[in-house]
C-alpha cells in the first residue's frame, strides 16, 4: 500500500481537489496534515504545498518521492528522498509555467518525472485553459501532485 503525505497550509484545499481527479485509490493511503509532526515518519510520497508551514527544526518524514516549492529547496537537507521534484517560477524548477499570457498558460515539465507507480513522464509543455483563477504556485503544485500520482498528462488541463 502506497502512503502519500500532503502537507498544506490552512484552508488551501489541495487535497480535496484529488477527489475530482481520475485516480485509482486502491492501495493508496492519503495523509493530509497542516503540520509535519502529524505525518508518519516514512512515506512513499510527500507533497509540500506553497503555503505550508514547516518549522525550522524538528523531524520531517523520509520518502521515495518529494514534491516541494523550489523556493524551499533548503528543506532538502532535512529530508531524505530518493527523487525530488521542485515547482516554481525559476527555470531550475522541475515544473514551471513557461508562458503566462492573458489567453493561455503553459505548464512546463522541465525534466523527466518518475511517478509514484514508476512510470516516466517525459519533458513537455501542456497548454492550460485561460479561465484558471488559481495562483501560479497553486497550479504548479496541483499539476505536479496529479502527475506524480498517475493522472494522465492529457487530463491535466481539465483538472487545473
Amino acid at each position: 500500500m502506497e502512503r502519500v503525505g500532503i502537507l498544506e497550509g490552512l484552508r488551501e484545499g489541495h487535497a480535496a481537489a484529488l477527489l475530482d481527479a481520475p485516480l485509482s485509490f486502491l492501495g493508496l493511503t492519503m495523509i493530509v496534515a497542516q503540520a509535519a509532526e502529524h505525518l508518519p515518519g516514512a512515506l512513499d510520497m510527500l507533497a509540500i504545498s506553497p503555503r505550508s508551514v514547516i518549522p525550522e527544526q524538528g523531524a520531517l518524514p523520509t520518502c521515495r518521492l518529494l514534491l516541494l516549492p523550489g523556493s524551499r529547496s533548503t528543506l532538502i537537507h532535512r529530508l531524505q528522498a530518493d527523487c525530488v521534484m521542485s515547482y516554481g517560477t525559476s527555470p531550475k524548477d522541475s515544473l514551471t509555467l513557461s508562458s503566462v499570457e492573458s489567453h493561455r498558460l503553459t505548464f512546463s515539465i522541465q525534466r523527466d518525472l518518475i511517478t509514484l507507480t514508476g512510470e516516466t513522464i517525459e519533458r513537455q509543455e501542456i497548454s492550460l485553459a485561460p479561465g484558471s483563477r488559481r495562483e501560479p504556485l497553486d497550479l504548479l503544485f496541483r499539476g505536479g501532485l496529479f502527475l506524480l500520482l498517475g493522472v494522465p498528462v492529457e487530463q491535466l488541463p481539465d483538472l487545473l
